[in-house]
């Protein structure tokens, strides 16, 4: 009876044991894949051993790590799951994001966020409480095959590098590359915004000709966040674009942005890129001013100060320059882009003794898009409230070009304007009602944009359908300006239909180029409810 009750309770300690193993291995696997990693089966053992060590020899450190990470990981996991490890786009996604912002991403989450998040909570408070009691010397093993798996490539990429000692930051453990990787990152931001600043007070290396004169005013609007294929003139059954379909002008209809979100689209598109190098002073501000160009920068984006994004430093090298939200960022808020009119008219009703360049960026459909129309929409599209918000807002973008079309034709009879979107976005929860759109970077609708040029005397409807890459979109506007420069690729006709590559590149949200062919489609399914 008594071998008995103690092979009954053997096997249930085994169970326990066996039980508390898994959770232990599936806390690692939860906490990696929210640190933005894959989750290989080599480093999710390499942890494990040392849990397992932690736990029969330091329990109060074991359950600090636990708990630690557990937290962060949670906190991480909607950033994690959905785009990638901290990186300097994630990274200074948070520098440059002011709080309404960063509120709205949250409101933005899918719901299997939240219950990933749950479940590594239950894990995480499961284990916390659990113990796998082993043998001392077995434990001390473990610890010494975690140093082994964890470390011995580390080492050995240093001793390859003459024993550079920056190579010991390059560990590969997930659960240590996390905060390396947050450290550099933000070193590498911190460093970039300083660099920004005091490039301000530098020369630029413009020496501009100019080619034709055929008009006054220049007039550079910046979309944002808009997905062509969301759009009437590109193919959308919704009629949101009534004003741009019918207006005579050309259409790059296969035109892709550089980046997948504002900062690393616009660095790389109106700022010149020298041996893969971003030069902030030499940019669409700067050619114009050196092409002695009244300049001016009309935003309905933020503006911190110190802490300006690229794109703000950029503007503020203007002659002239408004950010509406200047201090006061409340992008919660119903700010729409039409309250730039009055700026936007007076920089059209000021000397006339100047040729302007004239840039509105606008926050258009930049997400929550409800946000952006007050909650109003017209139609209910695939039963989704942001989607149908979206839409709507792309409309009111529409009616915006058309009012700046007739203010121009008031005070100037020789405009022409140019409107492109900086980026565009993905779809998430797809085939729910919950269903939105939010950044991303894996699929070509995340870069497929719209771009339209048009002027007063423009009389017919010209389509391109060649490939044009944003990382060239400082040559395209200097061209539609009339402007040669040296340092510019002004040998080739961008508005023919004539191809300038095969292969079109653009930037991940690690700033590293890819191949645009090897993104994957991302497809909207529209619907109408009877």
């Amino acid at each position: 009876m008594l071998c008995c009750i103690t092979k009954t309770f053997k096997k249930y300690s085994y169970l326990k044991s066996s039980l508390c193993l898994f959770f232990i291995i599936l806390f690692t696997y939860l906490v990696q894949l929210s640190f933005g990693y894959q989750g290989k089966i080599i480093y999710v053992v390499s942890f494990v051993l040392l849990l397992l060590f932690l736990m029969n020899n330091c329990l109060l450190f074991y359950k600090f790590i636990v708990f630690f990470l557990m937290v962060i990981a949670i906190l991480h996991a909607p950033v994690g799951l959905l785009y990638n490890f901290p990186d300097v786009n994630s990274i200074g996604s948070l520098m440059y994001t002011n709080k309404d912002e960063s509120l709205e991403f949250f409101f933005n989450i899918p719901s299997w966020v939240y219950i990933y998040q749950f479940l590594l909570f239950v894990v995480g408070v499961l284990i916390l409480n659990r113990r796998i009691y082993i043998n001392k010397k077995l434990s001390y093993l473990f610890l010494i095959l975690f140093l082994i798996i964890a470390f011995t490539s580390t080492i050995k990429n240093s001793i390859k590098n003459n024993y550079d000692y920056q190579s010991l930051l390059h560990i590969r453990q997930p659960e240590i590359r996390f905060f390396i990787d947050i450290y550099e990152s933000f070193m590498i931001v911190k460093n970039q915004n300083y660099e920004y600043l005091n490039i301000i007070n530098t020369q630029d290396n413009w020496h501009p000709t100019i080619i034709n004169d055929d008009y006054d005013t220049y007039i550079l609007v910046i979309g944002e966040s808009v997905r062509k294929d969301f759009m009437e003139h590109w193919g959308f059954p919704i009629k949101n674009t009534p004003w741009m379909s019918k207006q005579p002008g050309t259409y790059l209809n296969n035109y892709i942005s550089a980046g997948p979100s504002t900062v690393i689209s616009l660095t790389n598109s109106l700022v010149l890129n020298e041996n893969n190098k971003s030069n902030l002073i030499n940019n669409i501000i700067t050619l114009s001013k050196s092409a002695k160009m009244d300049s001016w920068w009309i935003s309905n984006q933020g503006s911190k100060g110190a802490f300006d994004s690229p794109v703000a430093i950029i503007g503020k090298m203007s002659d002239h320059y408004t950010f509406i939200k200047d201090g006061n960022s409340n992008d919660k808020q119903f700010i729409p882009d039409s309250l730039l009119i009055p700026y936007i008219e007076d920089a059209l009703a000021s000397d006339y003794s100047k040729k302007k360049f004239i840039v509105v960026h606008i926050f258009g459909s930049h997400p929550k898009p409800c946000a952006r129309t007050n909650n109003q929409y017209e139609k209910l599209i695939s039963e989704s409230t942001e989607i149908s918000c979206y839409v709507e807002s792309i409309k009111h973008t529409d009616e915006f070009l058309k009012n700046i079309t007739v203010l121009a034709s008031k005070y100037d009879k020789k405009w022409t304007m140019v409107y492109f979107s900086d980026h565009g976005l993905k779809l998430v929860n797809k085939g729910y009602k919950s269903q939105t759109l939010t950044h991303g970077y894996d699929s070509k609708q995340s870069y497929d944009v719209p771009f339209f040029m048009t002027s007063y005397n423009a009389n017919k409807i010209i389509n391109i359908n060649a490939k044009r890459s944003g990382l060239y979109l400082l040559s395209i506007l200097s061209q539609w300006m009339g402007i040669n420069d040296d340092l510019l690729n002004n040998n080739f006709d961008w508005f023919s239909d004539k191809e300038y590559s095969d292969n079109i590149d653009v930037y991940d949200s690690a700033v590293k180029k890819i191949s645009y062919d090897s993104l994957k489609d991302d497809t909207f399914e529209y619907y109408e409810l009877n």
